[in-house]
C-alpha cells in the first residue's frame, strides 16, 4: 500500500524546507515553552507568530510543490492572512483571538487531513493524518474551555501546533530518503 519509493511529487528535501522546519520548530517552542510571557503580550505576540508561521508555511509549499502544494499553500494562507488580519486590529479581545486561534486550527485540521487522505497511498501520509488530528484536537480543546481560557492557553497551543508541523515537515523529509545532498559542481 504504501510505496517505499521516494518521489519527487511527495516531497522534495532542499535547504529551504529544512529552514522552514527548523523556523517552525523553533517559533513553536518559543511559544511553548514561554506560556506567562506570551500571556503578559499574548495578542500581538501569537499573532506574530501566527502570521511567520504562515510565511514558513507558503515558503516551504513553493519549496516543495508537487501533489500537496494547493493544500500547503492553503494552510499558509490561513496562518498569513488571518495573522495579518489581527495586527491590522489591535483592539481585538482575548474572545475573539480565542475564536480566531480556534478557527484557524479548525481550517488547519481539515487542510491536513484532507491531504493525508489524498496521499495515502504515499509515504509520511500518516503523519499529515497524525498532525491533522492533534490539530483538531486543539481546536476542539479551545472551543470548549470557550472565553475562559487564560492567555497563555493561546501561546502554548499556538506554539505546540507550530512545532508539530515543523516536526512534520522534517519527518516527511527523512521518511522521503532525500537527505541534503550536495552535488558536484
Amino acid at each position: 500500500m504504501n510505496d517505499p519509493a521516494p518521489t519527487d511529487s511527495v516531497v522534495r528535501t532542499t535547504w529551504i524546507s529544512l529552514g522552514a522546519a527548523l523556523a517552525l520548530i523553533t517559533l513553536g517552542a518559543l511559544a511553548a515553552l514561554l506560556p506567562y510571557a506570551i500571556g503578559v503580550a499574548v495578542g500581538m505576540l501569537v499573532v506574530w507568530v501566527v502570521v511567520f508561521s504562515g510565511l514558513a508555511h507558503l515558503v516551504h509549499a513553493w519549496d516543495v510543490r508537487g501533489e500537496l502544494f494547493l493544500w500547503r499553500l492553503l494552510v499558509g494562507l490561513i496562518y498569513l492572512c488571518g495573522g495579518l488580519y489581527l495586527v491590522l486590529r489591535p483592539e481585538f479581545s482575548m474572545a475573539a483571538l480565542g475564536h480566531y486561534v480556534g478557527a484557524m486550527f479548525l481550517l488547519e485540521a481539515g487542510l491536513l487531513l484532507a491531504s493525508g487522505w489524498w496521499m495515502r497511498r504515499n509515504r509520511g501520509s500518516g503523519l499529515l493524518l497524525l498532525d491533522g488530528s492533534s490539530t483538531l484536537l486543539f481546536a476542539v480543546l479551545i472551543f470548549a474551555l470557550g472565553d475562559g481560557n487564560p492567555p497563555w492557553l493561546f501561546g502554548a497551543l499556538v506554539g505546540i501546533n507550530v512545532v508539530a508541523s515543523g516536526l512534520v515537515f522534517l519527518a516527511l523529509l527523512r521518511d522521503n530518503g532525500l537527505g541534503m545532498r550536495r552535488t558536484a559542481a
